[in-house]
């Protein structure tokens, strides 16, 4: 009963994911409530791709396991099947249920109409119970598809027919379900020569298996469980893997061996490995995403290789007008120049099988050859630092920690001396408690920060009523009193306990630009409000700044990366060097919490990550990067002082008045540790000194204003 119990989890997971993408009946992923419809992007630049070098293209329709149960031919393994359930439960989709069958039927015989009007080609992935039900009950639907010049192959959700026991079965059993399932598929399409298979995308003798069964080509690698690929897997370019993979290595699997008996066909390149996040925020998203990433591949393709990049979708799952749109605005164009051809998967296979032959010995993997580029006219491999041309990176670093002056001061000076030693400025985002502190305390750093030349800017945190959370005093306020006071907290001090201003001392932006000797350039508003956001900005304005956050990592328009906002520049950030995660496991990490200690990484290197960023980009224009760190992130673990003073454990605000001995429970980093973020922290500068422009919030407005 346990196993059915489990078996019937993993079947409502599976269940609700597609639900609320809208892939069980139609039609989604659904757009958030509140959330504006989105254009499709149809205007592609004209400077990608080439007739020379065309990107082979290829729908993919995932048909799932509905209603699946586990095969017989794994021993000892009870019946899992979904339809199981639970008494009192909503029923699950099941395509014993004609009615849904039925719908999906209609689903893709309207995409078959769709591609066919456009000349397009379809490689359709189906499994059981959907095959076996189509040859059980006489629906031709397979058939049709396969005599109009689609592909049929097998799409293997493993847990579905293996169990969720299926990574630790023997190859044999997985060839031999493997085989059942491709049975199926010819019963209800006995013209079906099938070769390519999705899934089995965590487990090692997944080739092994697929051989046996009679296959020989692949794609659609991600990790069903966090539904991410690898960051090597974002390519164009086929390739015979070596090994199979796991959940926590791709390294055997993304080697080339010539002598493999499975041709890999990668998605393409797309900005992330996330796939669940292309699909979260509606059906034109999803399309524009897509649509990101062919530009993306097209950009990348090459004369002397095979070019491949497909999509997925699923019956139902978008609006047939939106798609029909799509391929008619976005695709149909880019073949008829000649930049992208109709393949399916096996096509694409036999294409490279050709390269080989023409090619004995090549690594598809190579990179061009010295003084060639790819026919779209973008080489992938970074620019050096000398030529404006090359890419911009900002050190922004967020100091905030008055609780701790002597830990702050130490961080700033020493981070100070860095920038230095390598001929480079970083980015100092002070609060106006902070400069305080250290215009009372340690004038020795406001004179390090401003003879050295560092860039000076300014940022906000409690108990500033424009946090959120602390909006006490402006509680009920019309938008001229509200000016008013917001100004008054940009010229007067924040009582830190009551969180009042204090009118017979100076505070605030206007502060912060006194101790330093100039205007900080960028501020951060962190208002939830757009009315306060608009009138924050206007202060700031009127004050000096010119430059405001929008984002803090990414978000750049890829088109014009320099925009405005209430006469504000938008600090631009294509990609940041703070966090990430390491291939497709787990969630995002803050480097410097990885880099050192019993959760050390490799993966966690920043200059690594640096490397991997640039050489990742390929657009036309140069890269606007941020390695954004807070100085209390040296020596701290956890939250700053600040956060214990005016913050619960559960991230709510306290309420005043406010006790500042609360900053004593920051945790202390073990000195090693310390060090070693310094460390990793140098490196990271003097790769960034060496292959790109460092540059502060000013040299960024000026850059703006250049254009």
């Amino acid at each position: 009963m346990g196993e059915i119990r489990r078996g019937w989890v993993q079947g409502w997971i599976l269940f609700w994911i597609l639900l609320m993408t809208g892939i069980v009946w139609g039609h989604g992923p659904r757009r958030p409530a509140g959330q504006a419809p989105q254009a499709l992007r149809t205007e592609l630049p004209g400077d990608i791709g080439s007739a020379d070098a065309p990107l082979l293209f290829c729908v993919g329709l995932h048909i799932e396991p509905f209603g699946a149960s586990v095969s017989a031919l794994v021993p000892d393994c009870p019946d899992l099947s979904p339809r199981a359930g639970i008494r009192g439960t909503r029923p699950r989709p099941d395509y014993h249920d004609p009615d849904l069958l039925r719908l999906h039927i209609e689903s893709i015989r309207q995409l078959d109409k769709t591609l066919r009007k456009h000349g397009g080609r379809m490689s359709v992935q189906a499994q059981t119970p959907f095959t076996r039900l189509c040859a059980e009950q006489g629906f031709v639907i397979l058939a049709d598809l396969e005599a109009a010049g689609h592909e049929i192959a097998l799409h293997f959700h493993e847990y579905a027919h293996l169990g969720r026991d299926g990574d630790e079965l023997p190859v044999e059993v997985w060839s031999s379900v493997m085989r059942e399932q491709i049975d199926w598929l010819q019963k209800a399409c006995p013209e079906a020569e099938v070769r390519y298979w999705s899934g089995g995308n965590n487990y090692p003798g997944v080739l092994e298996a697929a051989t046996r069964a009679g296959l020989d080509v692949m794609s659609d690698h991600k990790n069903p469980h966090r539904q991410r690929t690898f960051p090597e897997m974002l390519s164009i370019h086929p390739w015979r893997p070596s090994g199979g993979p796991t959940a926590e290595n791709i390294d055997s699997f993304w080697k080339h061996d010539p002598e493999g008996k499975i041709v890999y066909l990668p998605d393409g390149i797309f900005p992330d490995e996330d796939f669940r996040a292309r699909k979260k925020e509606g059906n034109i998203a999803y399309l524009n995403a897509i649509t990101e990433g062919l530009i993306l591949s097209l950009r990348a393709v090459r004369e002397d290789r095979v070019n491949v990049f497909h999509i997925t979708v699923h019956p139902r799952e978008l609006r047939d007008s939106e798609f029909d749109a799509w391929i008619g605005q976005v695709i149909v164009p880019l073949v008829n120049e000649g930049k992208v051809k109709w393949a399916t998967f096996s096509q694409m296979a036999d294409a490279f099988e050709s390269w080989e032959k023409a090619n004995p010995g090549q690594n598809p993997h190579a990179p061009e050859a010295p003084g060639t580029g790819s026919k779209a006219g973008v080489s992938r491999k970074r620019e050096e630092k000398p030529g404006m041309e090359a890419s911009a990176i900002t050190f922004a670093i967020n100091c905030h920690e008055h609780f701790h002056l002597e830990d702050s001061a130490a961080t700033v000076l020493r981070l100070v001396d860095i920038f230095q030693r390598h001929g480079v400025r970083g980015d100092f985002y002070f609060t106006a408690p902070l400069a305080e502190a250290y215009a009372e305390k340690r004038p020795d750093v406001v004179r390090a920060v401003r003879e050295s030349g560092m860039g000076v800017s300014y940022h906000i945190r409690p108990p500033h009523p424009a946090c959120q959370g602390f909006g006490g005093p402006l509680a009920g306020l019309n938008e001229t009193e509200l000016e008013r006071v917001l100004r008054d907290y940009e010229i007067y001090r924040t009582d830190p306990v009551t969180g009042q201003l204090q009118k017979n001392r100076g505070g605030g932006y206007t502060l912060v630009k006194e101790v330093f000797g100039t205007a900080p350039v960028c501020v951060s508003s962190q208002a939830g409000s757009p009315l306060m956001k608009r009138i924050q900005n206007r202060i700031f304005l009127d004050m000096g700044a010119k430059m405001t956050l929008m984002y803090h990592e990414s978000g750049t328009d890829l088109q014009q990366p320099f925009q405005f906002v209430d006469g504000l520049l938008i600090r631009p950030s294509d990609f940041s060097i703070t966090r990430w995660s390491e291939g497709s496991r787990g969630s995002e990490g803050f480097w410097w919490n990885r880099i050192a200690g019993p959760r050390a990484s490799p993966a966690f290197d920043p200059a690594t990550r640096l490397d991997y960023e640039l050489d990742a980009w390929v657009w036309p224009r140069p890269a606007y990067a941020t390695a954004l760190i807070h100085e209390n992130n040296f020596h701290f673990m956890g939250g700053a002082g600040w956060q214990y003073v005016y913050m619960n454990r559960d991230r709510r605000p306290k309420k005043p008045p406010w006790d500042p001995h609360e900053s004593i429970r920051v945790r202390q980093r073990a000195i090693a540790e310390r060090e070693a973020i310094y460390r990793a922290y140098e490196a990271l500068v003097e790769r960034a000194a060496k292959t790109m422009r460092v540059v502060t919030s000013a040299d960024l407005v000026a850059l703006a204003t250049d254009e």
